[in-house]
Order: C-alpha cells, then structure tokens, then sequence
C-alpha cells in the first residue's frame, strides 16, 4: 500500500524540493576557542589577563553549553520535529544550534572569542560537531591537593554562607576528610572536571588541550601567555602582569561561595598550600599531577 501511494506527481514534487544537506557553520569574523579546565586553578586569572587584549573577549563562566544542550535533548522530544524527514530534522538542527552560537556573541566587537566553562571538556565531539572542526580548549590545571586546600580555605571564611554542598551532606561537612570526600566525587567541582579531562585524554582528544599548570603561569607568567597563544595560533601581546583589572564578574552569591572569582591584581608565584592545611592522612588519597604529566602529549 505504501508504494501504491507514491505517484509520479508526489516523486516529481520530492525531487523539485530535495532535503537541504546541513549548512555550514555560518561565518561570523569571529575566531571561537574555549577556556575550562580544574577549579581553583587560574581560569578566571588567565581570563582576565587575555583580556588586556584588544582583540580578544572571554566570558565569564557561560551558559552557552548549557543552551546548546538544551536545544539538542528538547529538539529530540518535540513532535513536530519527530514528524519531519530526518535529513531534514538533523540539518534544520545543525542550523539552529550554529545560529545559536552566532547569536549568543553577536554584541561582541572584539574578533577573538574564549567562551570559559568547565563542561566543554566533556563534550568535545558534541561542539566539534556542532562547529564541524577541532576545537581548541585552553585547560587550568593544578595540584588536585592544593585545590581541595584551596576550597578549603575560601569556604571557612564564610561559615554563615553554607555552600550547596554542605547543605546536601551535614554530617561528612563536619570534617576536612569529609569535605575532601565531597569536593572529588564524580559530580562535584573537582571531581567532575577531573574525571572529564581523564575521559577525554584516554579518548585521545590531548591535542585539542592546551594544559596550563598553575604554579608554572604564576612562577612565568609571560612564557605561559606566549605559549597559549601559539596553541591559538593568534599573534602574541605584551600584557602587564603587575596590573590586571579584573574585567569579567560573576555573582558568587550564587554559587554559594562569596569570593569564589576573585583574583589578585598581580600574577606572582604561590606557594603550595595544602602541605599546611591537609592532613597527611586525607592528602595521600588524592592525586597531584600525574594525569596531565603522563597523558598529555606535547604540541
């Protein structure tokens, strides 16, 4: 029956308006990289620093992987999109997402764009995809020790501001084992990124990386810019470490961490912290280093 309905008339309309393959990404004169590695680690110092740049914009922590998502697992329930031919639910779906993007910086005059979030890392095929290329991510790392020691810090100074995750496990809160714990699971700001960059560097995505430790772009701050700029493949600037304005603010009020983004007006080194805040017992369950000194190749 179903062949019986396919007559001369309907195949000659079918071939008349043939499924437009998926466009390409839209040229917007704008160069898109990424910005999103560990927590507590330089991204927001390093984006502040880029923006001394005249040619380059970087966001604040952004919600444009979040909306892309979004548009992607909606798009996969709507009925109306179910209805369509495939062919043409998947281009008309490239295009949606490519204009998004293209909408999302469209108030931007500056040609460089960093977007800054800790999620691209887990979706690199999703956005390489979405952009039909490789992408490019500039990845703060450090110490996974001084990090829980760094939490542990800027969350004792704020005993009447109760993080979220205090408030999801009160009795492991009560101690530094206990908080450590929270801070590395698999959902959590450390934990999350961590095993995210673990996946991805096993996956064999190192070269679309650019790891930036943090005691090395605080110790040479000028060696580390210029390196991150050959990776971008972008002409270097001379930036003044001795003076940067912080450009990009984020209410973490809503993270639920006063000061979680604040940064120093100067780039200078600093010393490890967790040899004098962690326990010797709770530091030996976490890692340092290893995973991006091992994995990552050099490019």
């Amino acid at each position: 029956m179903a062949e019986a309905s396919k007559t001369p008339q309907t195949q000659t309309v079918a071939k008349q308006n043939p499924v437009p393959a998926p466009a390409e990404p839209r040229k917007t004169g704008k160069a898109l990289y990424f910005l999103g590695g560990l927590p507590r680690s330089g991204s927001t110092l390093i984006a502040n620093v880029l923006w001394q740049n005249p040619r380059v914009h970087v966001t604040a922590t952004s919600g444009l992987l979040s909306l892309l998502l979004g548009i992607r697992n909606h798009w996969e329930r709507m009925q109306e999109v179910k209805a369509m031919p495939k062919d043409e639910a998947e281009a008309t779906k490239l295009r949606v997402l490519r204009g998004s993007i293209v909408a999302y910086f469209a108030n931007v005059d500056r040609p460089v764009v960093v977007d800054k979030g800790r999620g691209w890392i887990g979706q690199i095929p999703f956005i390489e995809a979405v952009l039909n290329r490789k992408v490019k991510i500039i990845v703060p790392v450090r110490d996974v020790r001084d990090i829980l020691a760094s939490f542990e810090k800027i969350t004792s100074k704020n005993p009447l501001k109760p993080s979220s995750q205090e408030l999801g496990n009160p009795q492991a809160w009560e101690t530094i084992d206990g908080r450590c714990s929270i801070w590395f699971h698999q959902n959590q700001p450390v934990g999350a990124p961590y095993r995210k960059m673990k996946d991805a560097l096993l996956k064999g995505h190192g070269d679309r990386m650019h790891f930036v430790d943090y005691d090395d772009f605080t110790a040479h701050p000028d060696r580390m810019m210029r390196q991150i700029y050959e990776f971008m493949e972008e002409p270097y600037y001379a930036h003044d470490f001795k003076n940067v304005e912080q450009v990009t603010v984020e209410d973490d009020d809503v993270w639920r961490m006063p000061g979680l983004h604040d940064i120093r007006c100067e780039v200078k080194p600093q010393p490890p912290q967790w040899p004098t805040i962690l326990p010797p017992d709770v530091a030996k369950k976490y890692p340092g280093k290893e995973l991006w000194k091992k994995l990552v190749k050099k490019h």
